[in-house]
């Protein structure tokens, strides 16, 4: 048997395949599209008259398409390596940021040209980053992917912060120009760093259940139900946090300044639970880490905007823990064997939560003129995200025998 190497000695051996892993979630569509939604709301609504819950359709449908999209990257990315798929996607990411700054009054194709973006840019997402990291590291995996994942945190700070101003002063178009150019700067690092790990499975063969196997435990679907309704909570959340702070008086710096807390947040949810799966058991973490994000909501939808900043972290560093936390729990109960294939089917639940979240938040938001109601459903989807969690049982000991 190959000995396997320490944790200093992963970082050693496979940096050049975590940098790039870090650069193209960073610049992905999940970072990007995502964290840049709440900038755009108001000045498309300004722009063209379109309603606040016409504009969370938006990401309903474009995360949608991600969302049926992932199990195939996942698959591609086993199959022809994350590298390639990666790099092109980033290219496609590109040119759907272009096509957005092209837009008119039509809001069907405002949609259609979202749906693109989705499509071209499906695999610049942490399906695709994330198998360079769990190929790649064992021992210290758990950090690995929260180091990687710390990519969209990045975009979490940047985004809000710079953004908002920019699109104040040039418009909506003009921002969108710019988001065009960021994935571009992505590119170098994932060709000339990204490995693919053939070698390493070559000398270490590796095993798990196939896609089928997966989804015929009951644990893959109570996972999948778990991560939905997170990412629902979390996603109505962060993209309706600017527009709820604006609401409530705060100026377009004010709101983007406050917001950026969730960025920092989410940098430190992933690398510090990263690092505790590696060490205690990861359902526990990801239980403990859903509760405290459940307290987040509740204290902005009876406190008020003045516990913004700590909502902001509450939700942040949970939700910033959810990526990796489905790599990781994917990679330890599934195996490795289909892990992007495996992955991906989980991301898709993950995704269709993302998706759906801002299409609730904006619908409670105009049915009842507040969002109050909106943050205590939240919560409530984030306490039974960490009673499923508490429900995985342990790791298995072995895998199924994996059949073609």
């Amino acid at each position: 048997m190959t000995p396997q190497p320490s944790g200093a000695g992963e970082f050693r051996k496979s940096w050049p395949s975590l940098l790039a892993a870090l650069l193209g979630t960073s610049l992905g569509i999940a970072a990007l599209f995502f964290y840049s939604l709440g900038v755009f709301i108001k000045p498309l609504q300004a722009a063209f008259g379109w309603s606040r819950a016409e504009v969370s359709l938006v990401p309903l449908v474009a995360i949608l398409c991600s969302a049926v999209l992932s199990p195939i990257v996942g698959g591609l990315a086993d199959r022809f390596g994350p590298r390639r798929v990666g790099a092109l996607s980033l290219l496609g990411l590109s040119v759907g940021f272009f096509l957005l700054s092209l837009t008119g009054g039509a809001f069907s194709l405002f949609l259609a040209s979202t749906c693109v973006l989705a499509i071209l840019g499906a695999g610049s997402s942490p399906v695709v980053f994330s198998r360079l990291v769990t190929l790649w590291f064992d021992r210290t995996r758990g950090l690995a992917l929260g180091i990687a994942a710390s990519g969209a945190g990045i975009a979490g700070i940047a985004v809000p912060r710079l953004l908002p101003g920019f699109v104040a002063t040039h418009g909506f178009r003009a921002g969108y120009g710019l988001l065009a150019v960021l994935p571009l700067l992505a590119l170098p690092a994932v060709l000339v760093l990204a490995r693919d790990g053939s070698t390493r499975q070559k000398a270490t063969p590796v095993t798990g259940c196939t896609p089928a196997q997966a989804r015929a435990q009951p644990r893959f679907w109570r996972m999948g139900l778990a991560f939905f309704l997170v990412a629902l909570a979390g996603g109505g959340f962060i993209v309706h946090f600017i527009p709820m702070l604006s609401d409530a008086g705060f100026t377009p710096a004010q709101a983007g300044a406050t917001a950026a807390f969730t960025g920092f947040a989410i940098i430190a949810g992933r690398l510090g639970t990263g690092a505790a799966v590696d060490r205690f058991f990861g359902p526990a973490v990801a239980a403990i880490l859903f509760a405290v994000s459940a307290c987040g909501c509740v204290l902005l939808a009876l406190g008020g905007a003045g516990w913004g900043a700590v909502a902001a972290v509450l939700v942040g560093f949970s939700f910033g823990a959810e990526v990796d936390l489905v790599a990781f729990l994917a990679a330890r109960y599934f195996g490795l064997r289909s892990i992007g294939a495996v992955f991906g089917m989980l991301y898709a639940c993950f995704t269709a939560g993302v998706a759906a979240g801002p299409l609730l938040a904006g619908i409670l938001h105009d049915v009842t003129g507040s969002y109050s109601a909106s943050l205590l459903v939240q919560a409530a989807c984030l306490l039974v995200a960490a009673v499923l969690a508490g429900t995985l049982g342990r790791y298995p000991a072995q895998f199924p025998q994996a059949t073609e």
